[in-house]
């Protein structure tokens, strides 16, 4: 995708995150594509289309009492072709409480534009700061956030990786070998995917006999596949496309 594209992907998240205390129906249509579905704590639907999404997000921040939101920190993760991912954190007063929020968009070019196809709005889940990274705010540091677990993983050369459970974006079973797909890359592990995964905490979710997924990186779904906030689309056995719903809904709490 082109960098400015890219660029009006982030302008336009971080401008619907600052709408949130002071919404705008026709900022809504504005960036949402035709094709727009939504997952997350927006309504009891599992799948929002894009007029129920923009009423949604419309009256989003008054059904929750939003009265402000600030440090608002928004990366673009670029896909193939003319399509990108927008991953959004910021501070909500929920309330008169200090909520961490977390929106991952994704964008697509149409006729000249940019729109979102896909979003998902969530609490964020707290990570260890980069290097060199800005403390956060006093009044941000209060907010309680779950601690990030680790794990130990040893891959099939006998190199150990320790990992971030909420790095690990999915897990795939292949044959006599099991990968584990990370925020960063891929490790091809000697033991199998059943093992693994009763390894891992409760937020990871067998979707097919082949794969696994980290519910924190679910952005949505469409018949028969599951979506990933890095691009993926993973495969959901027609047989158990509702028991697959229903887990994620229970996971998500929508």
């Amino acid at each position: 995708m082109r960098k400015q594209l890219q660029e009006d992907a982030i302008r336009m998240a971080e401008r619907l995150i600052g709408s949130l205390a002071n919404p705008d129906p026709q900022e809504m249509d504005s960036f949402l594509s035709d094709r727009a579905v939504a997952i997350g704590p927006l309504e009891r639907d599992w799948l929002l289309g894009k007029d129920k999404l923009e009423v949604a997000l419309a009256s989003l921040g008054m059904e929750h009492a939003v009265s402000s939101v600030k440090d608002i920190e928004t990366h673009p993760y670029p896909l193939a072709g003319d399509a990108c991912i927008t991953a959004s954190r910021f501070v909500a007063t929920i309330r008169g409480e200090l909520v961490a929020c977390r929106l991952t968009m994704v964008w697509e070019e149409e006729e000249g534009r940019i729109a979102c196809v896909h979003l998902h709005l969530s609490e964020a889940v707290a990570g260890a700061r980069d290097e060199g990274e800005a403390e956060p705010a006093a009044e941000a540091q209060s907010i309680p956030r779950p601690v990030r677990e680790s794990i130990a993983l040893r891959d099939a050369q006998g190199v150990s990786h320790f990992l971030n459970l909420s790095d690990i974006v999915y897990v795939e079973a292949n044959r006599q070998s099991t990968f584990v797909h990370t925020e960063t890359g891929t490790f091809r592990m000697s033991e199998g995917i059943s093992h693994l995964l009763e390894r891992l905490d409760g937020c990871f979710i067998r979707i097919h006999r082949g794969y696994a997924v980290n519910v924190s990186h679910v952005v949505g779904m469409r018949p028969g596949y599951v979506i990933l906030d890095e691009g993926t689309s993973l495969p959901v056995p027609a047989r158990r496309v509702g028991e697959v719903k229903a887990l994620l809904r229970r996971a998500l709490r929508i």
